[in-house]
């Protein structure tokens, strides 16, 4: 392969690179959006509400269920760090941090994520009901296993 050949190659990975990265800005930046006026209508307030008996189902305490809300919608980051105000405060137990810890780390951004793999020809269905079975399940196993344990305030052993 000359110089013409590496150039050509060079072009079309540059092109489709471009293209992916525009797919997914398309989807991304108006998602972005939304999930700000979600937060200013305050839409996670009344969907965690929501949750609060699911979260009793998954053995978790009706305090996860705003964490749980905004980790799965909004992404991993905002997630923990609302799982991380929580704890300070008292609010979650040290067995509903890891519980719900363990929930979000396969689930987060479910929707997000999932959208961003439609323009590389992912199934969108199949790829979420992959994420969502395997983190509910890994959430009710973890639970009942430490089900046992007290609920201790996590913020007991946290050091400032």
């Amino acid at each position: 392969m000359g110089w013409t050949g590496f150039v050509t190659a060079l072009w079309e990975a540059l092109t489709e690179a471009g293209t992916t990265v525009l797919a997914i800005a398309v989807i991304v930046i108006p998602l972005m959006v939304v999930v700000e006026f979600l937060k200013e209508w305050r839409v996670f307030d009344w969907l965690s509400a929501r949750l609060t008996p699911g979260t009793g189902r998954l053995g978790l305490s009706g305090n996860a269920a705003f964490p749980l809300a905004a980790g799965a919608m909004l992404g991993l980051s905002y997630g923990s760090g609302l799982i991380i105000d929580s704890t300070r405060e008292g609010r979650l137990t040290r067995r509903d941090a890891y519980v719900l810890t363990a929930l979000l780390a396969p689930c987060h951004a479910i929707f997000e994520d999932t959208l961003v793999f439609v323009p590389l020809g992912v199934n969108p269905f199949l790829l979420l009901g992959i994420r969502a079975a395997g983190a509910l399940a890994l959430t009710v196993v973890l639970a009942r296993v430490w089900q046992s344990s007290a609920p201790e305030p996590l913020n007991s052993s946290v050091r400032r």
